[in-house]
């Protein structure tokens, strides 16, 4: 299962807020050409919704939400800029 850091999701957001898309309109992880990327969309009955604070923050299709296995979207600080990183759990092998 993913999970979504608070601070991914306030970016993610104030990122939609920003672009006045409406209430109904968040972003969309999805898989293209073997790289996740981020589009506009709008919820549907298979996808994971996250939310902060009341908003949508992130939808995830459950399948590739299965695909992707346990793992966390976060913020990366970089010295240049700050991005999105998707970082996997370390499992405990007990």
């Amino acid at each position: 299962m993913i999970g979504l850091s608070e601070l991914a999701a306030m970016v993610l957001v104030e990122s939609v807020e920003a672009s006045g898309l409406g209430p109904a309109r968040v972003l969309r992880l999805i898989e293209e050409d073997g790289q996740f990327t981020l589009h506009i969309d709008s919820p549907d009955k298979n996808d994971h919704i996250f939310w902060y604070n009341g908003s949508m923050a992130l939808i995830v299709d459950k399948d590739l939400e299965a695909k992707i296995g346990s793992a966390v979207i976060d913020v990366q600080d970089d010295p240049d800029e700050s991005y999105l990183a998707i970082r996997r759990r370390v499992q405990d092998k007990k």
